[in-house]
């Protein structure tokens, strides 16, 4: 009796885990190591794909956040808001708005920073972005807290923040035709090796496509 109820609290705390885990990201990236061009020609090739119920592009990037002359690193997602919520469960890690509301000069960041550093929605950060070239005052961005998530995972709630797709081609200085990759939601998540042998087959092995299960190799 004590096996069975270690195996069933065991069980439940692995779908637990996975359902946040794929809940923040994608189940599926595609992405390459100097950026996606063109990104929507290769959108439509994996449209066809058996197994793909959804898309979205996004952006991956360092930054920092400057509050009290103190700079933490930071991970500044840049997401298609109205695209996201069609690959990860953001809205329903949101305490309140969507994030296809998001606006140009906003941010919506994770619960354990915004109690960290005491920032509430309305509240102005600055983000610093080196990656950008451009020196001193130029690296330096504002952006208004529209919203606060909680996605259970501390490292996302701590170090994750969400910009809109043409904020961050701003602040990483990318063209509007570049992001770093696109996310992939498939209709069943154990499927994933599969439909990443066929997304090779489509488009060919100049890409890097990794799944939730690789990304997540630590906790499996």
């Amino acid at each position: 009796m004590a096996l069975i109820i270690v195996i069933g609290v065991m069980t439940g705390f692995d779908r637990d885990l996975r359902d946040k885990i794929i809940g923040t990201n994608a189940h599926i990236l595609v992405e390459r190591e100097t950026g996606l061009k063109n990104y929507s020609t290769v959108m439509g090739d994996l449209r066809s794909i058996k197994g793909i119920q959804s898309m979205a592009p996004y952006i991956n990037g360092n930054v920092f956040l400057e509050s009290n002359q103190r700079a933490m690193s930071l991970i500044l997602r840049g997401v298609e808001p109205s695209q996201e919520s069609k690959i990860t469960k953001i809205n329903d890690y949101l305490a309140s708005g969507k994030i296809e509301n998001i606006k140009a000069d906003e941010v919506v960041i994770g619960s354990q920073l915004a109690s960290y550093y005491g920032f509430r929605v309305g509240d102005e950060i600055t983000v610093i972005a080196p990656a950008s070239g451009i020196a001193g005052q130029g690296w330096r961005y504002k952006l208004k807290v529209a919203g606060v998530f909680t996605s259970g995972m501390y490292d996302y709630d701590m170090n994750l923040a969400l910009v809109s797709l043409n904020k961050a081609q701003e602040i990483y200085g990318l063209d509007s035709n570049v992001v770093s990759g696109i996310g992939v939601k498939i209709n069943d998540v154990y499927a994933a090796p599969g439909v990443k042998r066929r997304i090779y087959d489509a488009i060919g092995y100049s890409y890097l496509v990794r799944t939730w299960i690789e990304n997540n190799s630590n906790f499996f």
